[in-house]
């Protein structure tokens, strides 16, 4: 089953991010969430304007281990769209940060 947020398609197998631009960066979610989070990194380069891409750049992140990072961007997803907050409440792809003061402090506010 696939699920769908601006940018990203993320399944059961395959995390996509594909924007208008047509990059696209493609990963296996057997584990490899640090190669996910730098080919992340590069279209945020590129595309800062999604929060979307912010939000599952920070997923990888938090599941790569790389918790300042997966915050940071996690925060300016939140900036760009409020509903990220939310959505980082319940996502179990934050399980590894979410006893952080810093993540506990950005989906409380």
């Amino acid at each position: 089953m696939a699920t769908r947020s601006r940018g990203w398609t993320r399944s059961s197998r395959w995390t996509t991010a594909a924007l208008p631009s047509g990059q696209c960066a493609t990963t296996s979610e057997a584990g490899e969430y640090a190669e996910a989070a730098d080919r992340g990194r590069a279209l945020l380069d590129a595309e800062p304007q999604y929060a979307g891409l912010f939000y599952n750049v920070a997923c990888c992140e938090s599941l790569a281990g790389r918790r300042a990072d997966a915050v940071v961007h996690l925060r300016r997803a939140i900036e760009l769209s409020e509903r990220f907050r939310s959505c980082a409440k319940a996502d179990s792809d934050f399980d590894p940060i979410r006893e952080e003061p810093a993540f506990k402090e950005l989906i409380a506010e």
